[in-house]
């Protein structure tokens, strides 16, 4: 029996009963946002895997889903005006 595991990308420790990002992703993932805040233009397929991979904040922080609407709205207008 594990007190910590890896489950589909989270780390799940069941004796603090918490629920995090292992490092890996977490040093990606923050280094997409940096890239992406430093563009002053983004494609859509960029803007897609960034929403997708902040998708999973929306869990903890239900709050976040308002920041992710405005991302999809530029995804679309990206997806628009290419």
């Amino acid at each position: 029996m594990e007190e910590i595991k890896t489950i589909q990308g989270w780390e799940i420790n069941s004796r603090m009963l918490t629920l995090s990002l292992p490092e890996s992703k977490h040093v990606a993932w923050t280094r997409d946002v940096c890239h992406v805040l430093q563009q002053s233009s983004v494609q859509a397929k960029t803007l897609e895997v960034l929403i997708r991979c902040l998708n999973h904040i929306v869990f903890i922080i239900p709050m976040m889903h308002h920041f992710l609407n405005h991302l999809s709205h530029l995804q679309w207008k990206a997806e628009n005006n290419n």
